[in-house]
């Protein structure tokens, strides 16, 4: 038995449309539409695992992967049927990737149907023949490996077999975004982390575009910003980092701000930064809890008032340098160094003598280690009994 069909309309507007003769056992059957209808459409959670279970012998392959399709996309299919999906096209995945779309964007996906749709989307990417034709889906898988470094379900060795693959060269035209991707998952490592530092390394070393003046941050400094914003990032990256720096820190100055600001970056390095002419990166590195006494000294004599601001209201801040910065050309700092718990007697004579400002006398009154004696100077001052 045959079925008459129109063809896709190519035609002419005039023209009469194409019939072709298709057979009728190519058509699903009454049983495959009705659990394809329900599988788009069914509550049923019993229903829709009973449906992902069934063989269904006389229909198509296609056939099946649309009825998967619609389980994969019904919000009631359960973690168990997910995984029927998963695996079931895990085994054809020369359908494509719309039914891997539907499973990662899932609420019920398992983690097991999460690793399916990851070993497909590594295997995908790979050259393979069907019909003396080469296909090639780079930028399609690529997009699924970057949404998977998200998933609540992704694991860090499968990260890690991510960054292999990236690495390794495999992927066109999305490398640099799956690296941004990986590097920014909850469940990235200190090992992943070093791969990708050593890639970016290797690669500075053999080119010399990193030396060119230039404002614009490449793919490998987003990278490397990444890196730095990680909660496992270490000392010894840092360092391998700041050492990549040559001879152009213009380039490099959203770099060494994270730098700047890290507890773990070695003392040697911030003080290198300290006499940098960058005066973000000094304002991190004056927030910095791990510098001390030395670069504080330095900082203090800043051409940069946001910086000596930060240097004036820090308790660690020596008593010498409060001294000096007590009797700053700026307002603002010497406002800062006057609610400092740190001052002592001499420090707030200098503020209160021959003060004008209301409000550094006013913040020096309020503070807990002020004396008596020093409150009452500012209550005469105000000619207040």
């Amino acid at each position: 038995m045959y079925a008459l069909m129109e063809a896709e309309d190519d035609r002419d507007y005039y023209e009469s449309p194409e019939v072709i003769v298709v057979p009728l056992a190519t058509l699903p059957s009454e049983e495959m539409l009705f659990a394809q209808r329900c599988a788009l459409y069914s509550k049923d959670a019993n229903q829709l695992l009973e449906i992902a279970k069934k063989d269904f012998l006389v229909d198509s392959d296609s056939d099946k992967e649309c009825l998967m399709y619609y389980l994969g996309g019904n919000e009631n299919s359960n973690e168990e049927t997910m995984d029927i999906v998963a695996f079931h096209h895990y085994k054809s995945f020369t359908f494509g990737i719309e039914v891997p779309k539907k499973l990662l964007k899932s609420k019920n996906s398992s983690r097991k149907a999460i690793q399916k749709v990851a070993n497909f989307a590594l295997k995908g990417d790979v050259d393979y023949e069907q019909e003396h034709v080469k296909y090639h889906y780079a930028y399609n898988y690529a997009d699924m490996l970057i949404s998977l470094c998200h998933h609540k379900h992704i694991t860090t060795k499968i990260l890690d077999e991510f960054t292999d693959w990236a690495l390794s060269e495999k992927i066109y035209g999305k490398k640099y975004e799956l690296l941004q991707a990986i590097v920014t998952s909850p469940k990235v490592d200190s090992g992943i982390l070093d791969k990708i530092i050593n890639l970016i390394v290797s690669n500075y070393q053999k080119s010399d575009t990193h030396k060119q003046e230039s404002s614009n941050v490449t793919f490998e400094e987003e990278l490397l910003i990444g890196i730095l914003d990680s909660s496992k990032v270490t000392g010894k990256m840092i360092s391998a980092i700041y050492d990549m720096k040559a001879d152009n820190l213009q380039l490099w100055h959203l770099i060494l701000d994270r730098i700047a600001e890290s507890p773990l970056t070695d003392v040697a390095i911030l003080c290198e930064l300290a006499m940098c002419n960058y005066s973000q990166v000094k304002r991190s590195l004056a927030k910095n809890s791990k510098i001390d006494d030395e670069i504080r000294n330095i900082l203090a004599d800043d051409s940069d008032e946001q910086v000596r601001e930060i240097i004036a209201e820090d308790e660690k801040t020596s008593v010498n340098a409060l001294k000096k910065l007590a009797s700053d050309e700026s307002y603002y700092v010497r406002y800062r160094v006057a609610g400092n718990m740190s001052c002592t007697e001499e420090i707030f004579e200098i503020l209160v003598k021959e003060q004008e400002d209301s409000e550094i006398l006013a913040e020096v009154y309020e503070n807990k280690v002020a004396s008596d004696s020093i409150r009452k100077e500012i209550l005469n001052i105000w000619e207040i009994e």
